[in-house]
């Protein structure tokens, strides 16, 4: 079953050159859809830098997966925005 989030992370790693080890992705939001990016991410070698409103429902989704993910305010993601390749909103 191909979903929206799973054929963006794949695009996202051809775009890269067929690897995301090492780089850090920035998700925005903590819905459903961010959270199957997040895994698709995870499992793909990537960091996560989640952003989103509500900070439990974002490190909820940090547990819930695992891996290297951080949780950052919303209101923070322009400091970041610019300093990272890969960037998702769902």
């Amino acid at each position: 079953q191909v979903s929206v989030a799973g054929a963006a992370v794949a695009r996202a790693k051809h775009v890269m050159g067929g690897n995301l080890g090492g780089f850090t992705g920035l998700v925005v939001g903590a819905g459903e859809m961010s959270k199957i990016v997040t895994k698709h991410l995870v499992s793909n070698g990537c960091n996560v830098i989640l952003f989103n409103r509500t900070a439990e429902k974002a490190k909820k989704i940090a547990e819930e997966v695992g891996g290297r993910i951080d949780v950052e305010p919303f209101e923070a993601l322009t400091e970041f925005v610019n300093r990272y390749r890969l960037l998702f909103t769902a």
